[in-house]
Formats: structure tokens, C-alpha cells, sequence
């Protein structure tokens, strides 16, 4: 469930881009995307994710040799895939019993943030920890 990843996430808190590779003009498909990834050999698979459901559908992908794996939801614009970004973040704050902890939360959404990415209408996030370079090319390579 993305309340565990995105706690994983926070756990393995690292510096990243976070939503600053938000390319909000971009509307990118899932079949399309889906494609792509399946022909550079990652292994993907349609999901419904009840939590972070996307207008547009959600994607799993899995890219094997200890590179891990991405879930992906795909909205209907980027404004869909930022408010998909805060919720996510908003469910792993509550999951962690952090939403009291006022002083601490602003520094603990930001790390969120910066282990999460957002591009055009697409969220993405891994739920074994932050999103790596490596991975990060190769969705970024593939969203069509």
C-alpha cells in the first residue's frame, strides 16, 4: 500500500528533485509508457491502487537487478498528478503518527517531497526507498 512505501521512503530519507521535475505541459500516456518500459525489458503491470487512484490508470513497473521497482499514476493533467504528490505524502505523514508533530513537518514533507518525483501528468515513487538516478532515467526515457 503507498502509506508502507512512501514510509520506506521516509525512512530512507536522501536529497533528490522531488516535484521540481514537474514538466506540467506534458501529458503522458500509460499504454504508451507501458510500451516503452516493456521494450527495454522492465516488467510492468496494470494495478488499482485505492489510495492514489489516478484518472487515467496506475502502472507498476519493476526493473529487476537491485534497481527496484516504480509505482506510477498517471492523472488526467499535472495539476491531478501534484494533488496525487501532496495526498500520497499526506498519508505517510498520518501513517507515521507525524501530523502533530508540527515543528518536524514541514522538514519531514520536504524530504517526502524530494524522494518522490512528479512529471507532467505523471506521480511516481518506489516504494523500497527514494527514486534513484538510474530508475528515474529510464521512466523519465519511457513516458510517452
Amino acid at each position: 500500500m503507498v502509506v508502507v512505501a512512501l514510509t520506506s521512503v521516509l525512512c530512507c530519507a536522501t536529497v533528490g528533485c522531488g516535484s521540481g521535475d514537474n514538466t506540467a505541459s506534458r501529458t503522458y500516456s500509460l499504454v504508451s509508457t507501458k510500451a516503452c518500459l516493456n521494450r527495454a525489458g522492465v516488467k510492468t503491470v496494470s494495478v488499482k491502487n485505492p489510495a492514489l487512484s489516478a484518472t487515467a490508470g496506475n502502472l507498476q513497473a519493476t526493473f529487476g537487478f537491485g534497481t527496484g521497482q516504480i509505482d506510477m499514476a498517471f492523472g488526467k493533467d499535472s495539476a491531478e498528478a501534484l494533488a496525487l504528490e501532496a495526498r500520497a505524502v499526506t498519508l505517510a505523514e498520518h501513517h507515521l503518527g507525524l501530523s502533530d508533530r508540527k515543528p518536524l513537518l514541514a522538514d519531514i514533507r520536504k524530504t517526502l517531497l524530494a524522494d518522490v518525483r512528479v512529471r507532467g501528468n505523471v506521480f511516481y515513487y518506489s516504494p523500497q526507498g527514494p527514486v534513484t538516478a538510474i530508475v528515474n532515467a529510464k521512466v523519465v526515457a519511457c513516458l510517452r
